[in-house]
């Protein structure tokens, strides 16, 4: 007799289920073992930090290595620090965590840098141009020709630096460095005086200086937008901790940030609630209708510990 697709002989009904247990044992077995392949995988995961990259970066001039490091200069009543390159990265890393933290003066020091440094390339650019302009012509003048080593360089630096904002400021002082070796070789072939090569030189250094101390009148207060809106107790603290920074209404609502701000934890999208912000509006509308001056500072901000003193009394 012939057997059907489907059909089951009676000798064999026995083996066929015994198959059928088997292979159930079979793939109950591979579920475990898959299981215990995955866990052991998941054991052996591990999370490496980040490496910050080193950058090789050739200098021309002794002036712009010695912006790379600190210094701190003996006088006769008390030391004096010169900030650089690397106090610089190790300031403003701070301030951004201070950012990301919803600090609205930490988000002011880096706009504010970001727009000093931009200033900075602007002039700096500008006398290097100038520079090449009075050689040239000079040369010229005199049918001769100036040829200058591309590749000449007097020292080599390694720098690791942690954020953007810093290596923005390595490659302000890499300006820097063109123009005082322009500086350098103009002096050299009689197209400036000394005195004006010195003039150069040391108002070159000092703004660079100016810049790199620009986040210095930032205070850590642990102070949040939504601080000021609420009016807690640490708010009137904070602004007069941060009186040297000009905090800005449109730094303070999140209308503009800069570029090296980073993601605000506590925010979703950097997004600011309407509440929040028609609180924020309200006490700086009551500031700027008592005083000509558009800004807020401690004297402004009465708490609302303050104020519950003030009416039980």
């Amino acid at each position: 007799m012939n057997t059907r697709f489907g059909d089951v002989k009676e000798p064999n009904t026995n083996k066929s289920i015994k198959v059928q247990e088997d292979d159930e044992l079979k793939n109950e077995n591979d579920v475990h073992n898959e299981n215990d392949n995955m866990n052991r995988f998941v054991l052996t995961v591990s999370q490496n930090r980040p490496t910050f990259n080193t950058i090789e970066i050739k200098f021309m001039t002794r002036d712009a290595v010695r912006l790379i490091d600190p210094e701190i200069i003996p006088q006769r009543k008390k030391k004096t620090f010169l900030p650089a390159i690397r106090s610089f990265d190790t300031r403003i890393n701070k301030i951004i965590n201070a950012s990301r933290q919803d600090d609205p003066f930490a988000d002011q020091v880096l706009l504010d840098t970001e727009r000093a440094i931009n200033h900075f390339n602007e002039t700096i650019t500008e006398q290097t141009n100038g520079l090449r302009s009075q050689i040239k012509a000079l040369f010229e003048l005199n049918e001769a020709k100036l040829k200058l080593d591309n590749n000449a360089h007097a020292f080599t630096v390694n720098v690791n630096l942690k954020n953007n904002l810093s290596t923005a400021m390595l490659w302000s002082l890499k300006h820097l460095d063109t123009m005082l070796y322009l500086v350098f070789q103009a002096e050299k072939h009689c197209v400036i005086s000394s005195q004006q090569s010195r003039i150069y030189r040391q108002e070159a250094k000092k703004d660079f200086r100016s810049l790199l101390g620009l986040n210095s009148s930032w205070k850590n207060t642990s102070i949040s937008r939504e601080d000021i809106a609420q009016k807690t107790q640490r708010t009137a603290k904070a602004f007069e901790d941060n009186h040297l920074i000009n905090l800005s209404l449109e730094v303070l609502l999140l209308d503009i940030r800069a570029d090296s701000a980073p993601r605000i934890t506590r925010r979703d999208n950097n997004f600011m609630s309407t509440a929040t912000r028609e609180k924020i509006l309200s006490i700086y509308n009551g500031v700027t209708e008592q005083s000509d001056d558009e800004t807020i500072d401690s004297d402004s901000i009465e708490t609302n510990e303050s104020s519950k003193e003030q009416a039980t009394s």
